[in-house]
């Protein structure tokens, strides 16, 4: 007895990701990864520690990494749904523009949690900004208004 034959010629159709799920895939994943690289990089387990080591082009502290880590584990799981991907890139969203607020405010005080380096203060600005206005627009997308509810 033999195997039916399939024909794979054709691929099934990619599905296509609403861009809140795409940017929350890539926001979790690059905080996911930015997480770790400056736990391992700023010395796992310094809790007290209060200047930052050298991360590629910014200065890191473990307690940096441990947050940007745990909002990029969250993101995974909130990417698999759009309901969620948009509540979590307006959520981490704004918590990174708060912390590049404070870190420009507070400017290392009273440790290099918030410290005012211009690339991880233009890194969470970006981030959280974009994350912000995709939320928003895709949040816009579905009230019911848009979609021809009542």
């Amino acid at each position: 007895m033999s195997a039916p034959h399939l024909d794979h010629t054709v691929a099934p159709p990619k599905e296509h990701l609403p861009p809140a799920r795409r940017l929350a895939t890539f926001t979790s994943g690059l905080l996911l990864m930015l997480g770790i690289l400056t736990m391992l990089r700023s010395g796992y387990g310094d809790w007290d520690v209060r200047y930052a080591r050298q991360v590629i082009l910014w200065p890191g502290h473990f307690l940096t990494g441990v947050a940007q880590g745990a909002i990029g584990i969250v993101g995974v799981y909130c990417a698999t749904r759009e309901s969620l991907a948009r509540g979590y890139l307006a959520t981490s969203g704004l918590f990174l523009l708060a912390w590049a607020v404070a870190g420009i405010a507070l400017d290392g005080e009273p440790n290099d949690v918030f410290t005012a380096d211009p690339w991880l203060v233009g890194i969470h600005l970006v981030i959280g900004a974009v994350s912000v206005g995709v939320a928003a627009r895709s949040a816009a997308r579905h009230t019911p208004a848009a979609t021809g509810g009542g």
